[in-house]
């Protein structure tokens, strides 16, 4: 069989890019992959040596990506730590920490291991039990909850995300079939800081999934190809299939969307500047009601379980 070629240099290719129709070996590829990176990242943060950079680390092959081309391209002007959240997901959450731990100690950078148990006293697991409704919403919302509070902790300027493009645009295009404006405009990357939140950014936005794997794989990063037991229960799995679909018919779609959310920021931050955010009563995170979101399910949850609404 005829191995395919580097369009650039005649190498044996490592990577088909399709919505482009170039091969590329390792060299190249690995060269395009870290020219993304910080071309995009020029437009998410401001750059200053000394600043601090907390990576959020699940132990899979997106956020350990992140972590290393982050250590390689900004290693030696920014701190970088790590930080991963146990939701409590039995059988899954504590394979993919130990990835997560090869990978923090490979990179050579502070790892924090933080848990939904401790934090909320109630787990992912604890909510599938009680809700009428999948829990990857109570998930999604309290462990960014979690990072945002450890990351004013540990005194980050940013929180890194493993985010790839098949990620991101599967999020634009689900809230804009929802026609939810508001979260649109909360997605991020944000580059400004608003008080009580420290700012998100997403090294691999514009990366296919399938890239960052052949990236993960040629250097070598430690990350577990387990899959979260309750991701084929989650909305999302719909827009996943849909999206895959219309970049088989159409390459570039994802990158479209990319570019119209990227264009779109500007006005969706005037959208988000009309809405008066104060603290959350019970802890004090920013919210636009009397409780913030995270409360909300939390207290949902214990009260289901017949749980106190606070710890001892």
């Amino acid at each position: 069989m005829r191995v395919p070629r580097c369009d650039k240099c005649g190498r044996p290719a490592v990577a088909l890019l399709t919505y482009s129709g170039r091969h590329l070996c390792w060299e190249h590829f690995r060269e395009l992959f870290h020219k993304r990176v910080r071309r995009w990242l020029r437009r998410q943060w401001f750059l200053r040596r000394g600043m601090r950079v907390l990576v959020a680390l699940s132990g899979g092959k997106d956020s350990g990506s992140a972590l290393h081309v982050l250590n390689e391209e900004f290693g030696d002007r920014v701190e970088l730590l790590a930080i991963s959240v146990d939701e409590g997901i039995r059988g899954f959450r504590e394979r993919t920490l130990e990835r997560a731990k090869e990978a923090a100690a490979r990179e050579g950078v502070e790892h924090v291991i933080v848990s939904f148990r401790e934090f909320y006293g109630v787990t992912t697991d604890d909510a599938a039990r009680v809700l009428d409704r999948p829990p990857c919403s109570f998930c999604g919302v309290l462990r960014r909850k979690l990072l945002n509070v450890k990351a004013k902790e540990l005194g980050a300027d940013y929180i890194a995300l493993g985010t790839n493009l098949d990620d991101f645009s599967q999020t634009v295009l689900m809230n804009v079939v929802k026609n939810d404006i508001m979260k649109l405009a909360r997605i991020g990357p944000h580059k400004l800081r608003i008080p009580g939140l420290v700012p998100r950014v997403f090294p691999l936005i514009s990366i296919p999934e399938s890239e960052v794997l052949t990236y993960a794989l040629q250097e070598g990063i430690p990350f577990s190809e387990e899959v979260c037991p309750y991701k084929f229960l989650a909305v999302r799995g719909r827009f996943r299939k849909v999206l895959g679909y219309l970049e088989s018919s159409i390459p570039g779609t994802r990158h479209s969307l990319l570019n119209f959310y990227m264009e779109l920021r500007p006005f969706l931050g005037e959208r988000a500047r009309g809405v008066r955010v104060g603290e959350c009563e019970r802890c004090g995170e920013p919210t636009s009601g009397r409780l913030c979101k995270a409360c909300q399910l939390e207290l949902e949850v214990k009260r289901l379980l017949g749980l106190p609404a606070e710890q001892d």
